[in-house]
């Protein structure tokens, strides 16, 4: 152990011994020996694992909060399944309250019965142009689509009345 502290102390000191030159005066004496220095391993050591410490403590951070908006996204995906079956079921109610036999027994309930006959009133494709005109911009045919333009309701309404735009 005293060997280790001694070559310790050697090396902070860095001290070269002059000897004499043996071929000069002729005796023998020791040779001249350059002690290294001390090398700055240490430092370069501390930095190292600070730098370690540093990239392990934003690793820990980063998992952190990857963990965090992965538990977020759980409780959405399960929000959005609930809400999913909640819209199932009032898909399904709506489904039954406006299936025909239902409607037709309600409106034998309220005392209506079954139409004998039905017949079918022409209309002036001209009066439904302009009432058209003037009670929205957008035509909704009883398919569902929705026609917005001007010309393309005129068109439509001329088809209908037979005629040819």
């Amino acid at each position: 152990m005293a060997l280790v502290a001694d070559l310790f102390e050697r090396a902070q000191t860095s001290v070269a011994t002059p000897v004499r030159d043996s071929a000069a005066d002729g005796s023998r004496g020791p040779k001249l020996e350059v002690v290294p220095r001390r090398r700055r391993a240490a430092g370069f050591f501390a930095a190292v694992v600070i730098l370690a410490v540093i990239v392990m403590l934003g690793a820990a951070m980063l998992h952190t909060e990857l963990a965090a908006r992965q538990l977020e996204i759980d409780r959405l995906d399960r929000a959005l399944a609930g809400q999913q079956e909640r819209f199932d079921e009032l898909r399904a109610q709506r489904a039954v309250l406006r299936s025909p036999t239902r409607l037709g027994d309600y409106a034998l309930s309220l005392g209506m019965s079954p139409m004998e006959r039905s017949e079918f009133v022409s209309v002036d494709p001209w009066v439904m142009a302009r009432a058209i005109a003037a009670t929205s911009d957008a035509l909704v045919i009883s398919n569902g689509a929705e026609m917005s333009a001007p010309l393309e309701q005129f068109r439509l309404v001329k088809a209908l009345g037979g005629e040819t735009p």
